[in-house]
């Protein structure tokens, strides 16, 4: 099916539109693009990440840890067990915060040190994430749901990646609604307590069409 053409949009150069919708910002070679993001970060390349290149990320972060965590108790906003994990449960939890719009629920699910990731935007530790993409975004879209295509667990690690869709909520601002979606990476890591916290995000997505 042809996908139907976003609006454009302009915007002040050098300062990038943080509201639902991407904005166009000119380039020095006097190219420049414009389309609608589900995740308000702008981004310099209109082009969907390689999908294998988020699962070998993955596997990748998945193998390397080989720390020797203990079990714990369970603590607020997080899962603790004593064999492996359902990464399907932890993803949920994710998802499930997210769609009833409880930021701090989300927030309570990252790693103290997590890492989210899209084209070039880098979020470094729970706080920035909160403060920069759960806080302004989790208000922004609505029904977020995943298509898991390859996850792995072991005793210390859990990952699924795959695709998502999400529906764009219309603004004062922004009145045009729309569908996104794209490719996911998530990648879980369990602590010395014994509870598994989100330690790497990673979202990378299509123009969004609009919603007819």
């Amino acid at each position: 099916m042809q996908r139907t053409p976003p609006p454009r949009y302009g915007a002040k150069a050098g300062k990038p539109n943080l509201s639902l919708i991407e904005h166009e910002k000119p380039r020095s070679d006097g190219l420049g693009f414009s389309y609608f993001s589900p995740f308000p970060f702008f981004t310099k390349t209109p082009f969907m990440k390689s999908y294998l290149a988020l699962v070998c990320a993955a596997a990748l972060l998945a193998s390397c840890s080989g720390n020797d965590n203990k079990d714990g108790a369970s603590a607020a906003g997080a899962t603790s067990t004593t064999g492996n994990v359902s990464v399907a449960d932890l993803d949920q939890q994710f998802l499930g915060a997210w769609n009833s719009k409880d930021a701090s629920k989300a927030s309570s699910l990252l790693a103290d040190d997590a890492q989210f990731l899209q084209g070039e935007t880098h979020f470094s530790g729970k706080a920035e994430i909160t403060n920069k993409w759960i806080t302004p975004t989790i208000n922004t879209i609505s029904s977020l749901k995943t298509s898991v295509v390859s996850s792995g667990t072991d005793a210390n690690t859990a990952y699924e990646a795959g695709t998502f869709s999400v529906d764009v909520l219309p603004t004062s601002t922004e009145p045009t609604a729309g569908i996104g979606e794209g490719n996911f990476v998530f990648l879980w890591k369990k602590g010395s307590d014994g509870n598994w916290k989100l330690s790497y995000a990673q979202l990378e997505d299509l123009p969004v069409q609009v919603k007819k």
